[in-house]
């Protein structure tokens, strides 16, 4: 089947918008998207000012994220059936580590931004079964049960993959527990994943601040530690994450090599 749609990059949520208006406009085979980038970063929450102001500012940015999260979903849906690979760069709160939507087809997803986490139910987290690999860039919280989620949802991972700007101090825990061979405990990553790379590195902002400077350090001694127990992890220095602008490019490029 032709593919009208192969590769889409959308950037704002007036395009996103406008991007779900016209799948709607379109029969259903017509919507056959393979490769997906978008990109609905917006401001952080407004700061205090007046009160009153800053209660309509709160709730305007509220409204925005019900809003992008919807369309969003709305798009994904739609597409669903063809697509293979996505990349999302939001910062839009959602229910699980990885997008809400079910992608039968999908063997490859980037996620890079914020990771915050509404709670969910683990019955209802939806499934990947074709997803290969899995990318999780510039985030800074880590959710609870993140690596139990990814076993879970992607049963058949090969290569997971972490880019951090800050360091995250349950990680190494994490990743200790999950690949303890001799715990009795069911095992919280697919028995398919063959690789895991941590990637890691301090934002310009933050290189002089000794704090984060310390934690760094104490999470790659941590690291190291996983590392000679599991010689499928990998910890690998970053000079620099890209920027999201940066990221919508490299996309282009590797749409140009496929």
């Amino acid at each position: 089947h032709e593919f009208k749609l192969q590769s889409i990059a959308v950037v704002g949520a007036r395009r996103l918008e406008a991007f779900a208006s016209y799948l709607a406009t379109i029969p259903a085979t017509s919507r056959r998207v393979r490769h997906l980038f978008i990109s609905i970063i917006r401001d952080r929450t407004p700061r205090k000012s007046k009160c009153r102001l800053f209660k309509h500012r709160i709730c305007d940015f509220w409204e925005h994220e019900r809003r992008t999260s919807g369309i969003l979903n709305q798009i994904l849906k739609c597409i669903s059936p063809t697509l293979e690979t996505l990349h999302l760069i939001s910062n839009i709160p959602r229910t699980s580590v990885l997008v809400s939507i079910p992608l039968p087809r999908l063997y490859s997803l980037t996620i890079h931004g914020p990771m915050h986490i509404y709670d969910h139910l683990d019955d209802k987290l939806p499934i990947f079964p074709s997803l290969r690999q899995l990318t999780l860039k510039s985030f800074t919280e880590y959710p609870a049960g993140m690596l139990h989620d990814i076993s879970r949802q992607a049963p058949s991972l090969n290569g997971l993959s972490f880019a951090l700007e800050r360091p995250l101090a349950f990680l190494p825990l994490d990743l200790s527990r999950a690949l303890d061979h001799e715990s009795t405990q069911e095992p919280t990553v697919p028995p398919s994943l063959n690789q895991i790379s941590v990637h890691h590195g301090i934002g310009q902002k933050d290189k002089e601040n000794v704090w984060i400077r310390a934690a760094q350090r104490v999470m790659l001694e941590n690291l190291s530690k996983v590392v000679e127990m599991d010689n499928r992890v990998k910890v690998v220095g970053l000079k620099q994450l890209h920027t999201y602008h940066e990221a919508k490019t490299r996309w282009l490029q590797d749409c140009d090599s496929r």
